[in-house]
């Protein structure tokens, strides 16, 4: 079995060195664990540069900021990271399927912390390298563990998507998993001020609810009743919970909810928008194109400013194939996933300008 899988990335990997020798232009796929040649987009008024990973056995998921201008990003069964100088490291956690890095956390000690799907495990990287893994859900009860998050007494919060629910695990071991109402699916999740959020499907996604969850997993609390869509979370610097609710091909709507509880909402003039927490705290946003230019559909990309409106949005090219993860390590540094060419692209801003707060 792992000669085999062993085999087939060795035959992925040829096929894409291949690839890059033939490629010409904006199509060259750099080989694996390389970078491409830094190109000018005049539209999004960024310098780009493409990142092949040195694993193909999985899409590219979850970037994450290092939080020293590089990324972190899972790729299959292995770990990777891009340093903000370009270069380039893989931590290969096993040769299984099951093991997928699914998402990242950093506990309060500021280690990083990964999850790692059926196996449910998370796992780590010491300063040598090396890989280490705790049990949080064992592997006999069907687990799959995606997103996680740490709050600040450091309880981690986990989506477990193999058995519909929600689990916490605090640091003196108490341990609490509890399924969605409505046999409901996690959908995204974030942890705000200490508490956990969670936006649950139900009923083929006939039912989209976002929750506040009550205490330590007492019970969920329905906040809002969402469309039919594909919905986001994400929290700022300043205690804020944000969500996108993104109708399939329609406009979407963006929300705040405040450290008060009140809730605003507007709508954005992007399809299937996403919201995401940047490194520093702000909030930025990823979507398709329905009102800056006449060619819609076309990526968008924008810091969402006090008041839920789009700042210095950025058009990319018709040929950037976002596959909807992003990661933010400065205001004028952008990371996002593509689909193909398999890479992770950065963006780096020029002539960016933050707005004043216009408060609430």
């Amino acid at each position: 079995m792992l000669w085999a899988l062993r085999l087939s990335r060795a035959a992925v990997v040829v096929s894409l060195l291949l690839l890059a020798l033939c490629a010409r232009g904006d199509a060259d796929i750099p080989a694996p664990g390389n970078h491409g040649i830094t190109k000018y987009w005049p539209a999004a008024r960024a310098y780009v540069t493409n990142f092949s990973p040195f694993a193909y056995d999985g899409r590219i998921t979850a970037l994450t900021p290092d939080r020293a201008g590089g990324v972190w990003f899972g790729a299959g069964s292995t770990a990777e990271r891009i340093e903000r100088d370009g270069r380039m490291h893989d931590y290969a956690v096993s040769d299984s399927w099951l093991w997928a890095v699914s998402g990242f956390s950093y506990d309060p000690a500021g280690r990083l912390w990964f999850s790692l799907g059926q196996s449910g495990r998370i796992g780590t990287v010491d300063a040598s390298g090396a890989v280490h893994t705790q049990i949080v859900v064992p592997r006999r009860d069907f687990p799959n563990l995606r997103t996680i998050a740490f709050d600040k007494r450091g309880s981690l919060w986990f989506e477990d998507t193999g058995r519909d629910s929600i689990g916490v695990r605090t640091r003196n071991g108490v341990f609490r998993e509890r399924p969605l109402p409505a046999g409901g699916t996690p959908w995204a999740m974030t942890v705000c001020n200490g508490r956990a959020w969670v936006v649950s499907s139900a009923e083929y996604g006939r039912w989209i609810t976002l929750y506040k969850v009550a205490g330590l997993l007492d019970r969920f609390q329905p906040i809002r009743q969402l469309p039919n869509g594909w919905p986001s979370l994400a929290c700022d610097a300043k205690g804020n919970v944000w969500y996108a609710s993104a109708v399939y091909q329609g406009k979407s709507r963006i929300g705040i909810i405040d450290v008060r509880g009140d809730l605003r909402e507007r709508e954005m003039p992007l399809w299937n928008a996403r919201v995401y927490g940047a490194g520093d705290g702000s909030i930025w946003v990823a979507g398709l194109n329905q009102e800056y230019s006449s060619r819609r559909g076309q990526l968008v990309i924008a810091r969402v400013g006090d008041n839920a409106r789009l700042v210095a949005p950025r058009m990319l090219p018709w040929r950037v194939n976002f596959d909807y993860s992003l990661a933010v390590t400065d205001p004028r540094t952008a990371w996002i996933n593509l689909a193909f060419p398999h890479s992770v692209l950065r963006m780096r801003f020029v002539d960016f300008r933050l707005p004043r707060s216009t408060g609430r």
